[in-house]
C-alpha cells in the first residue's frame, strides 16, 4: 500500500539523501522484484539450484557440497547459500 503525503504536505520538508541512506531493502523484496518486475524465472532458478548432486548432498545430511565450481551450504533439507568454489 502506497502511502502519500497529506495534501499541502511541503516536501521540502523531507531529507531525502538521509533517508537513502539508512533505507535497506531485504533479501526477499529483492527477489519478488526481480521475479515481478524484472520476469526472472524464480521458480525455475530454485530447480537448478535442487539439481541431483545438491539433492543427494541433502539426502545425506551433508552441510555443504561443491559443483561445478559452485559451493552449495546446506542445513536441515534447506540450501541457505550458494558460493563461488573456495568463497567463505
Amino acid at each position: 500500500m502506497s502511502r502519500r503525503p497529506p495534501r499541502g504536505f511541503d516536501q521540502s520538508l523531507i531529507d531525502l539523501e538521509a533517508t537513502r541512506r539508512r533505507a535497506r531493502v531485504s533479501d526477499h523484496a529483492v527477489v519478488r522484484f526481480l521475479e515481478r518486475a524484472q520476469g526472472f524465472p524464480i521458480e525455475l532458478i530454485r530447480q537448478s539450484i535442487l539439481r541431483d548432486e545438491v539433492v543427494g548432498a541433502l539426502a545425506l545430511g551433508a552441510t555443504s557440497v561443491t559443483v561445478d565450481g559452485l559451493t552449495y551450504r546446506l542445513a536441515e533439507d534447506r540450501v541457505v547459500t550458494v558460493l563461488k568454489a573456495g568463497d567463505r
